[in-house]
C-alpha cells in the first residue's frame, strides 16, 4: 500500500469514526522509556483504554513497580457497559460507571481531575476535544495523534508557545480490532512531560536563486527541513513536520498559514491573476482572489504548497 493510500485510509477513518487503532507494545516501549523519571509516584490515567485490548495498560501494569507508579486507572466501554479499572500495585479493582465511559463525560473528567498524567492513543477524530480537556484541567500527558494535529489551532497555540512538543519516536504500525496490522506513517507523540531538547542541524547557506519567495507574503518557501539556511534571518515557510525539530532557542514560530495567523501576519489575498494562472495550468481546489493562503510561482507556474509553519531564525543562535 502506497503512502497516498494510507493517507486516504486515515481520512476515511475520520469520516466514518473508524478510530480503533490499537498501539503495538513495542511502539509504547520505545517511547515511554524516555519518561520513566517523570512517572514515579504518579497516578496514570488511560482514559481511552480497555485492559482487555490496550497495550498502554499492559505496559504500565507490567512495569508498575519498575516505574514506581502510585496508581493506574483506565476507563472504557465493554459490551454496552462502561467500567473503571484501578490497579494500586497489589490488586486490580473494577467498578461500573454510570455513563458510557467517554473521556468527555463529566464522570470521566472527575476521574481525570484525580490523576497526574494521561497516557493513551485517543480516537483521532476527537483529538481537538481530547486536547482541550487535558489543557483545561492542567494535566500532563503523552498521546498519539497524526501530524495533522499540528494544524489544529488549539494544539498549534500550545506548540508555538513551547508548552507542548512532539515525542521521541514515530509509531507507525497499529492493530485493528480484527487483528490485522494497519500502517500509518504520519503519526507522532504529543506531550508536555519533561523538556523539549530538540536541535535542527543546519548546513545550507542562503543563496537567493535557490529559494522562492511567496507571491502574497514577504517570506521564502523551504520545501525540506534540510534546506533551511543557517544564515537567513527573514521569515520562512516550512513544512509542518518542522514541529518535530522545533527548538525555541533556535527559532521563533510566528504562525501558520491559516486564520487567524495569516491575517495577523499580513498575508495578502492570492489575487485574481494568480488564481487565473493556477486554474489555467490545471490547478485543483477551491481558491479565490481574497483567500490568504500562501501561494507562489515556481518555474513560472502558479502553485500552492501544503500547510506551512512560518518561522524566523533567532539572531543570537549559532549555526
Amino acid at each position: 500500500m502506497d503512502l497516498m493510500s494510507k493517507s486516504d485510509n486515515l481520512r476515511k477513518a475520520k469520516v466514518t469514526k473508524n478510530d480503533e487503532f490499537y498501539t503495538q507494545l513495542y511502539e509504547i516501549e520505545n517511547e515511554l522509556k524516555y519518561y520513566s523519571p517523570y512517572l514515579e509516584d504518579k497516578i496514570i490515567y488511560c482514559n481511552c483504554d480497555s485492559p482487555k485490548y490496550s497495550n498502554f495498560w499492559n505496559y504500565l501494569y507490567d512495569n508498575f513497580h519498575i516505574l514506581g507508579l502510585k496508581c493506574l486507572i483506565s476507563t472504557y466501554l465493554d459490551n454496552e457497559q462502561s467500567y473503571k479499572t484501578i490497579y494500586d500495585g497489589k490488586t486490580v479493582k473494577q467498578e461500573k460507571l454510570v455513563g458510557n465511559g467517554d473521556f468527555r463525560s463529566n464522570e470521566c473528567i472527575e476521574i481525570l481531575k484525580e490523576c497526574d498524567i494521561v497516557i493513551t492513543n485517543p480516537p483521532f477524530s476527537l483529538i481537538r476535544d481530547f486536547f482541550d480537556i487535558l489543557v483545561e484541567n492542567k494535566k500532563q500527558f503523552l498521546f498519539i495523534g497524526t501530524i495533522n494535529v499540528v494544524k489544529y489551532l488549539n494544539v498549534f497555540k500550545e506548540l508555538k508557545e513551547n508548552k507542548v512538543w512532539t515525542g521521541k519516536t514515530h509509531p507507525a504500525n497499529y492493530i485493528k480490532p480484527n487483528g490485522s496490522i494497519y500502517q500509518i506513517r504520519n503519526t507522532i507523540w504529543i506531550t508536555n512531560i519533561g523538556e523539549n531538547h530538540k536541535e535542527l542541524a543546519l548546513t545550507k547557506k542562503y543563496e537567493e536563486n535557490n529559494y522562492i519567495k511567496y507571491h502574497n507574503f514577504d517570506a521564502i518557501n523551504v520545501d525540506k527541513l534540510l534546506d533551511i539556511p543557517y544564515d537567513y534571518y527573514g521569515i520562512m515557510g516550512v513544512p509542518i513536520t518542522f514541529i518535530e525539530k522545533y527548538n525555541p532557542n533556535q527559532f521563533k514560530i510566528l504562525g501558520i498559514d491559516r486564520i487567524p495567523y495569516n491575517i495577523e501576519l499580513g498575508i495578502k489575498g492570492m489575487g485574481e491573476q494568480w488564481c487565473k494562472d493556477f486554474f489555467s495550468s490545471g490547478g485543483k481546489g477551491h481558491y479565490t482572489p481574497t483567500m490568504k493562503n500562501l501561494c507562489l510561482y515556481e518555474n513560472g507556474q502558479a502553485k500552492i504548497k501544503f500547510s506551512r509553519i512560518l518561522i524566523q531564525r533567532k539572531i543570537d543562535c549559532e549555526k
